[in-house]
């Protein structure tokens, strides 16, 4: 979210613009969510790619990565009682590490090692979790709706709760910083 501020100079640029914070912010994570789709036509350009190189080398048994993704996906699905649950608890979990690595992008200052201190904290509290809360961790038949939403609704407050935390922690910045945004 925040590459483009690496050095003092550019926070300082930053901090110099004409707007609100708010404003500041949401532009620095609407650049990112734009650069999102251009990630994804990467990805499968890359895909397209290695196919068409395999082609040409004479390789058996050439397929696509999307492809032997969605048949991975698909067969997890057929096997699983409810696939609805699972997609579910995809896009819920999808959503709510995407706002842990926001956070995470606004408070550690060394830009490229940003989401591997991410990604560090999010093995230590799912451990912790795990370690404090040992049984019925896993989903079983007999959940009803109510506790999927109160799930939903806990996770969905953790999720504002990070966004809220990124944007104060970005309101707080400093041109000169050190390896955290404090």
């Amino acid at each position: 979210m925040f590459m483009n501020e690496k050095g003092g100079h550019e926070r300082q640029a930053l901090l110099m613009l004409p707007a609100s914070n708010f404003e500041k912010y949401l532009m620095r994570y609407s650049t990112w969510i734009i650069l999102l789709p251009l990630y994804i036509a990467g990805f499968f350009v890359a895909d397209l790619i290695q196919y068409l190189v395999n082609v040409v080398a004479g390789n058996e048994g050439v397929m696509f990565v999307t492809t032997k993704l969605m048949y991975t996906v698909g067969d997890t699905l057929t096997e699983m009682s409810k696939p609805r649950n699972m997609w579910h608890g995809m896009i819920v979990t999808g959503i709510f590490l995407h706002s842990v690595y926001a956070l995470g992008s606004t408070f550690f200052r060394s830009h490229k090692f940003a989401w591997v201190l991410t990604t560090v904290v999010i093995i230590v509290v799912t451990v912790l979790c795990i370690w404090l809360l040992p049984e019925g961790t896993g989903y079983s038949d007999k959940d009803s709706h109510q506790v999927t939403f109160g799930w939903d609704l806990f996770f969905g407050a953790w999720f504002l709760l990070n966004f809220w935390l990124s944007y104060r922690l970005f309101c707080r910045q400093q041109v000169i910083g050190k390896f955290v945004n404090l």
